[in-house]
């Protein structure tokens, strides 16, 4: 496909889109200002030329703050966000990351696409601030899960967040 032009944008995971770039055929590099707005995001490129146009989206990113400060200080755990680490695709564990706003009770679990849970990762109280799970792809009785689609889900503090997993056997 002859590529005519590219459009980069921003999208808010659960949220609005924002035009980040418009690239030219060629262009390499790209700067862009971070938005103010902390928590989860992914990039959108879409490809347009003769007749075609296509699009992919990145893996999750998370925009939070980073720095040095005095008095309330700057925290990295400003939101209630989950991602499933180096993509959707696995074969083996998956390393799965969430931040919480405040100290509180939450429940990490994984389902299959009938909506039934598979396996309970944790429950129970958590401090505020990001945390990280490996989940090794058996369910509750540690038994290895059938490639397929699973979802990550995590609960607490009135919010819920859901990423999807494939494995791959």
């Amino acid at each position: 496909m002859a590529v005519e032009t590219s459009y980069v944008y921003l999208e808010s995971v659960g949220g609005g889109r924002e035009e980040v770039w418009v690239v030219g055929v060629g262009d390499m590099s790209y700067e862009w200002e971070v938005p103010d707005s902390l928590g989860w995001y992914r990039l959108l490129l879409v490809v347009e030329g003769p007749g075609r146009r296509d699009s992919v989206y990145s893996s999750s990113i998370y925009i939070g703050r980073v720095g040095v400060g005095e008095g309330e200080g700057v925290s990295v755990g400003d939101t209630f966000g989950l991602r499933v680490r180096y993509g959707e695709l696995t074969m083996g564990s998956v390393l799965v990351e969430y931040s919480v706003p405040c100290e509180g009770e939450v429940v990490l679990e994984v389902y299959d696409v009938s909506g039934r849970e598979v396996r309970e990762l944790w429950r129970g109280d958590v401090v505020r601030g990001e945390h990280r799970m490996e989940w090794d792809g058996r369910d509750g009785e540690g038994r290895l899960l059938s490639s397929g689609v699973y979802f990550v889900s995590l609960e607490g503090m009135g919010r819920r967040a859901v990423r999807k997993v494939v494995l791959v056997r």
